[in-house]
């Protein structure tokens, strides 16, 4: 999907357009502005796109998921995560 595209794209995109004239500690600076400012705007909006809650097929998991049943005995076809933000 490329979700994390925009944070680490933005940062090298934004450093080059910072002149090289500006030393190295300005260079620094820069960078860890771009950085920071990528997770802050950039990240929130990657994380979003996925859903709160997702279900996924217990055959899709590892094998030792695939045969579980729940306390009735019927079998567990799908499972749900959350992203616990």
């Amino acid at each position: 999907l490329g979700l994390p595209v925009p944070v680490l794209i933005l940062p090298t995109i934004i450093m080059k357009a910072v002149p090289k004239s500006i030393g190295p500690r300005g260079l620094m600076f820069a960078e860890l502005t771009a950085i920071t400012a990528a997770l802050c705007i950039a990240l929130p909006g990657a994380i979003a796109i996925f859903p709160q809650r997702l279900e996924i097929n217990a055959t899709s998991l590892e094998p030792e998921f695939h045969n579980l049943v729940d306390e009735q005995g019927k079998p567990i076809t799908k499972l749900y995560s959350n992203k616990g933000l």
